[in-house]
C-alpha cells in the first residue's frame, strides 16, 4: 500500500490522519511527523500511528503531506531536502498550508545547489477543484 507521511500533527494533519484511518488506510502505512513532544504523544496515542522527525518520516514515503503552518513550511522543506529521496521512484509531496503560493514551495532558501527537479501541477481551489488558481 501507499506509504503516507504527515508532516504536522494540528488540526488539519490530525483530520487527514483521521480521515485516512477511516477509509481503510492502514496505521502501518501512516506516519506523523510533529515538532511538539507533548503533541506526537496525544497524536500517537490517538491513533496508533508512528510519530517522528520530518526527515524519517519523509524517507520512504511515497506521498508526503505538508500539513504545517505557513510560517513552518520553509523548514519542513529544509529537513525534507536534507534527506536521500529514493531516486527509483516518484515521490509526491503536497501542500496543504493556506496562502503559500507554489513557487514557494519549489525550494526553500536554503536548498542545496543542485537540487533534484521537481514537476508542479497548477493549485486548484480547495473548495472547488474545477476552479484553478492563477
Amino acid at each position: 500500500m501507499t506509504r503516507i507521511a504527515v508532516i504536522g500533527g494540528g488540526r488539519i494533519g490530525e483530520a487527514l490522519i483521521a480521515g485516512l484511518l477511516e477509509s481503510g488506510h492502514a496505521v502501518r502505512d501512516l506516519v506523523v511527523a510533529e515538532k511538539s513532544e507533548t503533541r506526537a504523544k496525544e497524536i500517537a496515542k490517538e491513533f496508533g500511528v508512528l510519530t517522528t522527525t520530518v526527515g524519517d518520516a519523509s524517507e520512504g514515503a511515497d506521498v508526503i503531506v505538508l500539513a504545517v503552518k505557513p510560517a513552518d513550511v520553509e523548514a519542513a522543506l529544509t529537513e525534507i531536502t536534507k534527506i536521500e529521496l529514493d531516486g527509483d521512484r516518484e515521490q509526491l509531496i503536497v501542500s496543504l498550508a493556506a496562502g503559500v503560493p507554489p513557487p514557494c514551495l519549489l525550494y526553500p532558501s536554503d536548498a542545496p545547489d543542485d537540487p533534484p527537479p521537481l514537476h508542479t501541477g497548477r493549485p486548484t481551489s480547495p473548495t472547488n477543484p474545477n476552479r484553478r488558481q492563477p
